[in-house]
């Protein structure tokens, strides 16, 4: 006859081990975790942190998929439901993959924005890291948690973000018509913080591809340390002009990972002449100022432009009264608005100058300042003409108001 043993707390757990897996093979799951398990973010600023979660479970049983609704920032990690909530990512992250039996581990890249009042108020409350957190849950499982240490650094300690791209020709706008062969740049402002090593390259889609889907090949790689600042401007080499038809130009960013889609500036090149088949190029202006307050001293300024025999500066009236209107505080839409402009150039300028071509910048004279009323809005804007009177070159409207 057999003695029967007490069972011990040892042989308790492992009997609810062996039947939780025999009785539900396909409901466990490995924890998420991140690949780099910290990183550096600056205080007071926003900034982009790319990285990679990594969930496996032990047996999918059929097609496997995992999905993450949502991401927090938080003080604590691991447990989901404690700690304090300082900021939530709304952003769903999705992965299927995997069938049979066998164990699956899936990877899901994110880049996730942690704006700087979060960070703020993280620090306030004397946190000098914060955790972002996600929950992730499989189609056999239950949660599956996730954590990311973010420390709070200063700005040059953190790692390296790109929050931002502006992307323009050397002109200032994002499309251009002009003739063959004629020199043309493009240029990239990145709003930028921490510090690190920044890999992009220029590349551009030539006519032979842009109709249907681009193919682009590169013109220059960058590579360049970036320190201390939050802004920073690339010059592209000289863009081919030698082919008729449609370009595409971008600078692709390769590392660090970027929260955006790569902005696409294109250009025209067409056969004809400026100011005749095709149109004025562009001339920029440097002053005033956008909706500056016109003074008797105000310079007018703008980029000398090759060809031109004499400048023609024009001022139109419109038929805004400012006096009306809030307060210019220099944010916002920096432009006039189309449906002004459009009115503006209905009638003719009631005042202006005509410059000699070597120069680039001239005042009102006082025949000139007499037909501006005071309290009014006036557009205006600079012609460059070339010796047989055509127009080949026209900058942008600017407003100014008059006191």
């Amino acid at each position: 006859m057999r003695t029967k043993r007490p069972l011990t707390a040892k042989h308790i757990l492992t009997s609810v081990v062996l039947a939780t897996l025999v009785s539900a093979p396909n409901m466990m799951a490995l924890a998420a975790t991140s690949v780099p398990s910290s990183a550096n973010i600056p205080l007071g600023q926003s900034s982009a942190v790319p990285f990679v979660w990594s969930t496996s479970t032990i047996s999918c049983g059929g097609s496997c998929s995992v999905t993450s609704t949502s991401g927090t920032f938080r003080n604590l990690c691991p447990s989901v439901s404690a700690g304090t909530i300082y900021g939530t990512v709304n952003t769903t992250l999705s992965k299927g993959g995997g069938t049979g039996s066998s164990a699956y581990t899936f990877t899901i890249g994110e880049t996730v924005l942690v704006p700087a009042d979060v960070v703020n108020r993280a620090r306030n409350a004397g946190l000098t890291q914060l955790i972002y957190v996600r929950t992730f849950t499989h189609t056999f499982t239950g949660p599956d948690l996730g954590c990311l240490t973010l420390n709070i650094t200063s700005s040059a300690a953190a790692n390296l973000g790109i929050s931002g791209e502006i992307l323009s020709f050397d002109n200032g706008s994002s499309v251009r018509i002009l003739p063959r062969n004629n020199a043309i740049h493009a240029q990239a402002e990145l709003g930028y913080n921490g510090t690190g090593l920044l890999q992009a390259v220029w590349e551009i889609a030539e006519p032979a591809t842009t109709s249907g889907t681009p193919i682009y090949r590169p013109l220059l790689q960058v590579r360049e340390y970036l320190t201390l600042g939050d802004a920073k401007t690339l010059k592209s080499p000289p863009l081919p002009t030698g082919t008729l038809g449609l370009h595409l130009v971008r600078l692709r960013i390769i590392d660090p990972i970027v929260p955006f889609t790569t902005p696409v500036i294109r250009y025209f090149v067409a056969e004809g002449r400026v100011g005749k088949e095709l149109p004025p190029d562009p001339v920029g202006v440097t002053s005033p100022v956008p909706f500056a307050l016109f003074a008797p001293d105000t310079l007018f300024a703008w980029e000398s432009h090759k060809g031109a025999r004499v400048y023609q500066l024009e001022i139109y009236r419109t038929d805004r009264n400012p006096a009306t209107e809030l307060p210019d505080l220099g944010g916002g839409d920096r432009t006039p608005k189309p449906s002004d402009v459009a009115a503006a150039l209905r009638q003719a300028p009631v005042t202006g100058m005509l410059v000699p071509g070597n120069q680039t910048t001239t005042t009102l004279s006082a025949n000139a300042r007499q037909r501006l009323t005071p309290g009014r809005a006036y557009l205006w804007r600079v012609l460059a003409i070339s010796e047989d009177g055509t127009v080949i070159g026209q900058s942008p409207m600017r407003e100014m108001r008059t006191p």
